[in-house]
């Protein structure tokens, strides 16, 4: 048994459930616009008081400040301007309209079109001139080449007045003829005493 007496049958635990006086009805089918109870707040025109400074004589910061809390200006900030009414206009690009129904089952179109072709290969061939490609300054800069001087292959200077011995295993002086025709005096004459021990073939 508990300590105290329980309520009846009728009654019901929880929190009570007040109904609200606006139904569904009302308030989908009732809207209420918001209304701004106040206008634009101002804002301080640093611009306009930079400017009144400025003619007042004003030069340094400490200057610009004290002419700013002296003659102290608001603007109004400017609200967005309606858009314009665009429920007459249409976008995108205007459909293509309907074909005839006969022409398209009948293939007219393909014959249209192959009629159109027969008409432009009967007609004379466009002849166009070509444009021969002119230089730029910058085509005649990039072509030019400086002339080149021409250099002899490298010897060291004690070597330079010396000529070359490569001739079959010797070193004639003159290489105006081939080898084949160079005779034994000129062969002789190309070298002087030991050299030419050393150049003559042993038999």
């Amino acid at each position: 048994m508990s300590t105290y007496s329980l309520p009846g049958q009728d009654f019901v635990y929880g929190a009570p459930n007040i109904p609200d006086s606006e139904n569904c009805k009302q308030v989908v089918g009732s809207w209420q616009d918001h209304t701004s109870s106040r206008g634009p707040k101002p804002v301080v025109d640093f611009v306009l008081m930079n400017k009144e400074a400025s003619q007042a004589g004003c030069v340094s910061a400490h200057e610009f400040s004290l002419q700013r809390k002296a003659h102290l200006k608001f603007k109004t900030r400017q609200t967005r301007s309606p858009g314009k009414n665009m429920d007459d206009k249409i976008f995108g690009r205007a459909s293509v309209p309907d074909g005839n129904f006969h022409e398209l089952i009948s293939n007219q179109y393909q014959r249209n079109f192959i009629a159109q072709q027969r008409i432009k290969e009967a007609e004379p061939p466009i002849t166009r001139h070509l444009i021969a490609p002119v230089h730029t300054r910058a085509s005649i800069g990039h072509s030019y080449k400086p002339p080149q001087e021409p250099s002899s292959p490298f010897k060291l200077k004690k070597f330079e007045n010396i000529p070359s011995r490569a001739f079959l295993g010797s070193s004639p002086k003159s290489v105006s003829k081939s080898p084949q025709r160079v005779n034994d005096e000129e062969y002789k004459q190309a070298f002087s005493g030991k050299e030419l021990e050393r150049a003559l073939p042993v038999s």
